[in-house]
């Protein structure tokens, strides 16, 4: 027997059969829950009929809980904060900020050629009032895609990977080191923060 995880969790047993010589092969699906198939998991490991491991990528965590919303949450693991959704982590999720933040950085640049045009402008050829204008408008324009290009929700987070945490009226974040780029920002709800939140990961707040 295999079991293979399908997508939006329609998972399926795939039963090989050999009865006197002749093989047979027939695909069962199971119910669409996480908990189903790990009962199938367990019922075929004890078959002894499991031809490969199964890699499951969703893990419930309930280590300390620091809440970003009513119902996601990042679970402190050992040296890591692992993103969950109702307590439970999924491997494959990827930061829902990603090419939001692609984006940005692609307007940045755009905003950044089309400053640099205006003053080309400016110095080789007639100019008004309207070009400074212009360059005035843009260079405020760049806030924007600023922001967006420093929003993150990361899978994991590596406590050495924080630099510092801010505090702010309605919402705080987690500032996190980058190699290359701006330091990405982490958002909570002050609401939903845990007082000793800053205590347990020795965090200094600014």
């Amino acid at each position: 027997i295999r079991l293979k995880k399908g997508r939006m969790n329609f998972n399926y047993m795939d039963v090989y059969l050999d009865n006197e010589g002749e093989k047979s092969f027939v695909p069962l699906q199971l119910y669409d829950s996480e908990s189903t198939l790990e009962q199938a998991k367990m019922v075929v490991k004890h078959l002894g009929k499991l031809n490969e491991p199964l890699e499951i990528e969703k893990i419930e965590m309930n280590g300390y809980q620091i809440p970003v919303d009513e119902t996601s949450s990042y679970s402190s693991e050992d040296d890591s904060l692992y993103y969950t959704q109702n307590h439970v982590f999924d491997k494959k999720r990827t930061d829902s900020y990603m090419y939001l933040r692609f984006v940005a950085y692609f307007i940045i640049v755009m905003l950044f050629i089309s400053v640099g045009i205006k003053i080309n402008t400016i110095l080789t050829g007639y100019s008004n009032y309207v070009d400074y204008v212009v360059i005035v408008l843009l260079l405020l324009m760049l806030k924007i895609p600023y922001k967006y290009s420093r929003k993150a929700l990361p899978n994991i987070i590596s406590k050495s990977e924080i630099k510092e945490f801010k505090k702010g009226k309605n919402k705080s974040y987690l500032v996190l080191k980058q190699k290359f780029g701006f330091s990405l920002q982490v958002y909570f709800k002050n609401k939903h923060l845990p007082k000793d939140f800053e205590q347990q990961l020795n965090l200094q707040s600014k």
